[in-house]
């Protein structure tokens, strides 16, 4: 049975130790040497040959400055889901000198452009290859708008090629499925972005266009099997919190009346924000620090009435110990 141990390295520059999926199957050993220098994995024990001819994966050249890396790196760019090709296409310097840095001359520079131009012309073998990079360079620009890592970049790519491969985007803008796939990624990774803020980003703010990448999302979800947790308001708090500038008392008290709130199941279903909003407001009121209802309501993207709707809510459920001046001389209590 193969089992993970930690091996010794010999030769170079003494031994190390590495993570390896070996075992020895013939004493069942776990002290296992790997010999560089022969391509060899033995048992230290009794001495059983256990891999051969493998690869030295780590570099065997020095460098101390990127440019040394760069110079003497023998390979390319890693794959990628965020272009057509997946990166592992060749390109046609535009820089028109040769090996040494010398300059080309004339007639070599017209013969590069001519070959320049017919191999753009031939980087994409059909229309279909042709929409799929188009549409996943409208995901990478959204994805860089809304400021997510390059690792999400990759999932929102690879979504995106699925939702093309399952012919989700026939009848759809590719704008609007590049919106539902950001959605559902952020979605499945518990990023507080909300529909509004990604519709703006590819700029789709109308309320129309915002009910169709709804539409997309829920056709992506139920046509690729999706497992997309519920959005908790909790995944909100210190975004909004940090935007709006909330003191450490204002933000504990947030925290404990979103946190009252979850078991209650009219406020579960309601939008996240809406819920996150009106507990800023009523916990910058009992903190006394002053925040209107239209900046909370700017900073979290909702209007002014959904959050007061939300407010009455928060208040029947915590009762009279949070009471809000209405105005000069006038106290409301839940």
């Amino acid at each position: 049975m193969i089992n993970m141990v930690k091996f010794e390295v010999e030769g170079g520059k003494g031994a190390k130790m590495f993570e390896e999926t070996v075992e020895c199957p013939e004493c069942s050993s776990t002290h296992l040497v790997r010999d560089y220098s022969r391509g060899e994995l033995y048992c230290d024990s009794c001495g059983l040959v256990v891999s051969e001819n493998f690869i030295q994966e780590e570099q065997e050249w020095r460098s101390y400055t990127p440019e040394q890396t760069a110079k003497r790196s023998r390979i390319g760019l890693p794959s990628t889901y965020t272009l057509h090709d997946k990166g592992l296409s060749t390109e046609i310097s535009g820089f028109s000198r040769d090996s040494y840095g010398k300059s080309l001359s004339t007639d070599a520079r017209r013969k590069f452009y001519r070959m320049r131009r017919l191999h753009n012309r031939l980087k994409f073998s059909s229309q279909k290859e042709k929409r799929l990079a188009h549409g996943l360079s409208l995901v990478d620009r959204y994805v860089s708008y809304l400021g997510l890592s390059r690792h999400y970049k990759e999932k929102c790519a690879l979504l995106y090629r699925k939702a093309v491969a399952q012919n989700l985007i026939r009848g759809r803008s590719v704008q609007t499925v590049s919106g539902a796939v950001i959605y559902a990624v952020c979605r499945m990774n518990s990023i507080p972005r909300t529909l509004d803020e990604i519709a703006e980003a590819c700029s789709l703010s109308s309320k129309p266009e915002k009910k169709r990448i709804g539409k997309a999302y829920r056709a992506l979800v139920r046509t690729l099997k999706l497992n997309v947790p519920i959005v908790k308001p909790e995944n909100y708090l210190s975004r909004f919190s940090a935007d709006l500038g909330l003191s450490n008392q204002t933000y504990a008290e947030v925290v404990k009346i979103v946190r009252k709130a979850q078991d209650v199941e009219k406020l579960s279903s309601a939008i996240p924000a809406g819920v996150v909003a009106a507990a800023i407001y009523v916990a910058s009121q009992k903190t006394k620090e002053k925040i209107t209802q239209k900046k909370i309501a700017d900073a979290v993207g909702i209007s002014e009435p959904t959050l007061r709707y939300r407010y009455h809510d928060l208040m029947g459920i915590l009762g009279s110990k949070y009471i809000v001046k209405k105005g000069p001389g006038r106290r409301v209590t839940a």
